[in-house]
């Protein structure tokens, strides 16, 4: 005799015409910041005819979301009525008993838009493992936590953000750990001020944007020390820094080591608060 262990979560992922999606990833997650977080998470992938089931799934509060990566079509997430590809805009649904049953969450996905482009250094030669980000935003300012897109630059310093649906979006590299100022893509070359950004707009599936690219240049560094009140160093803090012209954009963030020494890299000419 078998037991349960917890709930069951069930839907089916299809294409705009209806079909169901073979090997489409699903997640069934929770979050502590809307559905643009992720902390405890259950995976698993659509069958032939596009139906997934997650088993054992804990009593709790969840976010579901497609991972397309690959597959051609859109990164999703879970809403009443329909699937949204914005995560702040994605729905929970409650599981309050260990035999509870979610049927029909069900999504409907579009053939993937993409943003391409090439990271360059200021003297033009490519920059491979830089951080690239698309964000379905109004604000260029404001930053999901996750992205709709995030992928790094090959070895020739291009990259290809796929899964994107119709919408507006901003690019950015972040740049943190690389000792490059973190910029924000604009039509006559990218910026660091993020109220200089460019929208790119996705109008129709399928959409293709190429040439986004960025000139980035090495930046300044701000190093401390943390301790406590009798002087003894603090191992494993985090430090953040923000620029408040954006309205508190973070320019950076690194951990103490053994000592209570910090460095965060990669930072443009500015007033910031640490």
């Amino acid at each position: 005799m078998s037991s349960v262990l917890g709930a069951t979560v069930s839907g089916t992922i299809t294409d705009s015409e209806g079909t169901g999606l073979e090997n489409i990833g699903v997640t069934v997650y929770t979050s502590s910041y809307n559905g643009c977080g992720t902390n405890e998470s259950y995976n698993i992938q659509t069958n032939s005819e596009g139906i997934y089931t997650v088993n054992d799934v804990p009593t709790g509060t969840f976010y579901i979301k497609t991972n397309s990566e690959n597959s051609g079509f859109t990164k999703e997430y879970w809403a009443t009525g329909d699937s949204v590809p914005d995560c702040n805009t994605a729905q929970t649904f409650q599981i309050t008993s260990s035999d509870q049953t979610e049927t029909e969450k069900n999504f409907q996905l579009e053939t993937e838009a993409t943003i391409a482009g090439r990271i360059l250094d200021n003297q033009g030669a490519p920059i491979a493992n830089i951080a690239v980000s698309a964000n379905l935003v109004d604000n260029p300012c404001y930053w999901n936590t996750s992205g709709n897109g995030h992928v790094y630059s090959d070895n020739d310093g291009y990259y290809t953000i796929t899964g994107l649906a119709v919408g507006t979006y901003y690019v950015a590299t972040q740049n943190w750990s690389t000792g490059y100022i973190e910029e924000r893509w604009a039509d006559g070359g990218s910026v660091q001020n993020c109220a200089d950004a460019d929208p790119v707009f996705i109008n129709t599936p399928g959409q293709d944007e190429t040439d986004k690219d960025f000139q980035l240049e090495m930046g300044a560094t701000i190093s401390g020390t943390v301790t406590d009140s009798n002087g003894q160093p603090i191992a494993n803090l985090e430090v953040n820094l923000y620029d408040t012209a954006c309205g508190w954009d973070q320019k950076g963030s690194a951990w103490t080591d053994a000592n209570g020494d910090y460095d965060i890299t990669g930072l443009p000419t500015g007033t910031f608060f640490i």
